[in-house]
């Protein structure tokens, strides 16, 4: 599957919102990707604000159609995310994936992903977005409620944001290809040792109920995770969120 079309806007509200409201415009057999100079309202999961200043950062939105037929629409943001990892690396860093689909480096979150889908009669459309931060100074992190990072802060100099698109499009178009044909377990062990928890480590979770306290088992192929709660009750999760 390659990017067969590129639409780029200079300002907009957000890329995902766009890619949703104008799937008319996307290509009907490659992959379309909506990109930004500055989003006026981007969000990220749960609808939370993504800061979006004007040429720093990548925010960009990969859309395309989906098989109805498959079961495993719920490992494209994961895709994305490794796509993600793999070109930090290919820029000399080490990141972490922090469960489901967020990238961090040094502890901090870098980046982040919005998968959404829509049904147009016997079509599934996917919109997968991503915002990385390449070269948001310290001053504008600092504004941002959760600790945040970019590339320019960890690496000590800036990056051409094209460059870092380009190879970020590459990872993901490869990787989607493989994905196609032999699905998540041939990535499944990248993911597990980049997970940002390890067995053991105690940790606090959002079920999208309730808050629980427990401490991290394991990553499983389906896309859950697992966790032991202070009851001594093994848990799988398919959505939620780890919280500080």
């Amino acid at each position: 599957m390659e990017v067969t079309k590129h639409i780029h806007f200079e300002k907009i509200d957000s890329t995902n919102t766009w890619a949703k409201q104008h799937s008319d415009q996307w290509d009907l057999k490659g992959m379309t990707l909506v990109t930004a100079a500055e989003q006026s309202g981007g969000r990220g999961r749960f609808n939370r604000k993504w800061v979006s200043p004007a040429n720093l950062n990548i925010y960009a939105t990969f859309c395309f159609w989906y098989s109805l037929e498959r079961n495993d629409v719920g490992h494209i943001p994961q895709m994305l995310a490794i796509a993600a990892s793999k070109s930090l690396e290919n820029q000399g860093f080490f990141p972490q994936l922090k469960w489901p689909n967020d990238i961090l480096l040094s502890g901090k979150k870098v980046g982040g992903i919005l998968c959404e889908t829509i049904v147009e009669g016997t079509k599934r459309g996917v919109i997968c977005g991503i915002g990385l931060n390449v070269n948001m100074p310290l001053d504008i992190l600092q504004l941002i409620d959760r600790p945040a990072t970019s590339l320019c802060v960890e690496g000590g100099r800036s990056f051409e944001v094209s460059n870092v698109l380009e190879t970020l499009k590459q990872c993901f178009v490869e990787n989607m290809d493989l994905f196609l044909k032999g699905g998540f377990d041939q990535f499944f062990s990248y993911f597990q040792e980049k997970s940002s928890f390890k067995k053991g480590d105690e940790v606090r979770f959002h079920d999208n109920q309730i808050i629980v306290e427990a401490n991290f088992v394991s990553l499983h192929p389906d896309g859950s995770v697992e966790l032991r709660l202070r009851n001594g009750m093994l848990k799988k999760y398919y959505a939620g969120e780890f919280i500080a």
